[in-house]
């Protein structure tokens, strides 16, 4: 467990963990589309830090590296700023409503479902292949932004590791495409996540202050590397990450 308000030695340890925890998980969810806070809650978790200070503070250092990649991928004209814009709508609500339920449910609870999410996600890559590719309308969109913003307010996890199975899976996306799209949402979601917790009184950000430069590089070597990466790369990368997680929630 990380000791925060112990010594001098103790406290600028424990801040260098914070910043190289938003540091690789902003450069991994940069580069897939991910956001990072699939990473970074488990970490800050095993840490020992309690599930609302850890949603808030992920919440915020996946927004910083979301807003960077969103803004490099832009320059680039790169992903569906469209499909984007309609599922961040029903994204913004669901956020709301994922924080209110992160505030009633215990923490064994807490990461019962985050274990499922993450066996779901590993499904739909694995079979996304033989899924069929769906045309969805702009209000299904919402709807689906929906479900996207519950799970980023209640994980704290800006919605990405959602977005981009279902856009690989059903869209036919291809994994570019759909890396700086997830971002675009995240982006939305994550500062609705913030704002969200704020108003529920949850206004600890204390981690965050080591946190968002990890977040900055991370955005710029995620983003770079994306540039270099090939397709079937990408989704290597993601399935590796999706066993990893979900090995060592287990263990």
């Amino acid at each position: 467990m990380l000791i925060a308000d112990g010594d001098g030695k103790i406290a600028m340890n424990n801040n260098i963990i914070y910043f190289t925890i938003a540091l690789i998980a902003s450069s991994v969810g940069s580069l897939l589309g991910i956001g990072g806070g699939i990473i970074i809650v488990p970490a800050l978790l095993s840490a020992g830090i309690t599930k609302e200070l850890v949603s808030a503070n992920s919440s915020l250092t996946v927004f910083t590296m979301a807003a960077i990649s969103s803004f490099i991928y832009i320059r680039r004209k790169q992903g569906d700023i469209k499909t984007a814009l309609f599922v961040a709508m029903g994204s913004i609500p669901g956020s709301y409503l994922g924080v209110f339920l992160n505030y009633r449910i215990s923490t064994k609870m807490f990461n019962i479902l985050f274990a499922f999410l993450l066996i779901l996600l590993l499904i739909l890559m694995f079979l996304k292949n033989r899924l069929p590719n769906i045309n969805l309308g702009n209000v299904s969109k919402v709807f689906l932004g929906l479900f996207i913003g519950i799970l980023s307010g209640l994980f704290g996890i800006g919605g990405g590791p959602i977005t981009v199975p279902l856009l690989l899976s059903f869209f036919g996306f291809q994994a570019k495409t759909v890396s700086a799209t997830s971002i675009y949402i995240t982006m939305i979601t994550a500062l609705f996540s913030v704002l969200s917790n704020i108003f529920a009184g949850n206004k600890n950000l204390s981690l965050a202050i080591f946190m968002i430069p990890g977040a900055i590089i991370g955005a710029k070597i995620g983003t770079y590397l994306n540039k270099k990466a090939g397709e079937k790369t990408l989704n290597i990368i993601f399935n590796c990450l999706l066993i990893y997680l979900l090995i060592r929630q287990f263990v």
